[in-house]
């Protein structure tokens, strides 16, 4: 996806003048959206004359039909693209089509975690691809975030949606002293990212902490009232910039 990235942002600063006298405009491109390996037909509508097709990158397994269209089989991430359906006799541009072939989104990067007594905040950095993001038609990215006790075969998922460019997610309602496994991923319409496993264990609550007798002979583990504020503990996932009522 990186790589895709920088060609389509390199190609829409410097747009594409030269063999047809003329420059054209990438952002103009109508996206087209496809499955990774499928056999894929551009059409050049509103051709009467006869046509020639030109894309910026290496043709692989291209073959323009008697009507006109461009035929590709079995397409890969390489043949992602601005497509440009051409008039022979001026080279004047009739359509253009940006091809998007689909692939998994990237994992999670730079993912961080730091534990608390009931709640566990997890931080991390994604890469998007703004185009796939805002355009109707593409293939929006999900962030998929799932934990279980090291003592426990179920997984917890959360029960709200989270944004991916969110960056930040505090998963609470946690046992204090435990040990928990947390896996984050992506997804989108063609597939997962590879999944991000680590784990965590909270702090013990101070109930639970040993203290020290007067007289240094020893430790104890007294009764002791914890002094977490009750606000803190009500039980609930809470999102970035949220706040409890």
């Amino acid at each position: 996806m990186v790589l895709r990235s920088i060609c389509i942002g390199l190609c829409s600063l410097i747009g594409l003048y030269g063999v047809f006298g003329q420059e054209f405009v990438l952002k103009d491109a109508k996206p087209e959206f496809v499955n990774m390996y499928e056999n894929v037909t551009l059409p050049c509508p509103h051709s009467q004359k006869k046509t020639m097709w030109h894309n910026i990158g290496k043709p692989r397994g291209e073959t323009v039909l008697s009507n006109g269209s461009l035929f590709i089989s079995n397409v890969t991430e390489l043949n992602s693209g601005i497509y440009l359906c051409v008039e022979q006799q001026d080279d004047s541009v009739i359509y253009s089509v940006r091809l998007v072939v689909g692939v998994p989104p990237d994992p999670p990067e730079n993912v961080t975690v730091r534990a608390l007594t009931i709640c566990v905040v997890v931080t991390w950095h994604l890469r998007l691809d703004p185009q796939w993001e805002e355009d109707p038609s593409g293939p929006r990215t999900t962030l998929h975030l799932q934990y279980q006790p090291e003592d426990s075969p179920i997984w917890r998922k959360l029960p709200s949606h989270i944004s991916p460019t969110q960056g930040q997610v505090d998963v609470c309602n946690l046992s204090p002293n435990t040990t928990y496994e947390f896996q984050l991923w992506t997804s989108n319409r063609f597939g997962k990212s590879e999944t991000v496993s680590f784990v965590a264990t909270t702090l013990p609550s101070f109930s639970e902490v040993a203290l020290q007798t007067p007289d240094g002979k020893g430790w104890s583990h007294g009764p002791i009232t914890s002094q977490e504020p009750r606000h803190r503990i009500a039980g609930h996932i809470l999102l970035q910039g949220q706040s409890m009522h």
